[in-house]
């Protein structure tokens, strides 16, 4: 998966599924790959069985301080759509689902006050196979 395709890509699941099945790599993969290379701040969050497992954000991101180490450990936010999808998630289709109000940094990551209150605007594919959801976390300046 080269560099210079996923530096331009918008951190959408569109086009990381779109990506992945071009390079027939799964969606997990090309998700990390995207963060990794994306110049915007974002952040992936994998839940898997009700817990958030791991967290790969891109290097604006974390050099905001939202990163892995500073995930808040557990459950996602109550608020979040990714913790609203927790209980249908055997019944939901491997569909982008996209939440319609955006939640704070800091009910995600324990965030340094110059952060805490940023928007984060929230899309979450359901992987019902695997009883996990990869979220991405997108902050819109």
């Amino acid at each position: 998966m080269p560099d210079a395709l996923f530096s331009e890509i918008t951190p959408e699941f569109s086009e990381v599924l779109r990506r992945a099945n071009e390079f027939d790599v799964s969606a997990t993969s090309c998700l990390i790959r995207t963060m990794q290379e994306s110049r915007r701040a974002v952040a992936a969050i994998s839940t898997i069985q009700g817990r958030m497992a791991w967290c790969c954000s891109s290097e604006e991101m974390a050099f905001s301080g939202l990163h892995n180490q500073t995930i808040r450990k557990g459950s996602p936010p109550p608020r979040s759509k990714t913790f609203e999808l927790l209980p249908g998630l055997k019944f939901l289709p491997v569909a982008p689902i996209s939440a319609t109000t955006p939640l704070p940094a800091s009910d995600w990551f324990n965030a340094h006050r110059r952060v805490a209150d940023w928007d984060l605007y929230e899309e979450v594919l359901p992987i019902a196979k695997y009883d996990s959801l990869l979220t991405i976390l997108i902050h819109e300046e």
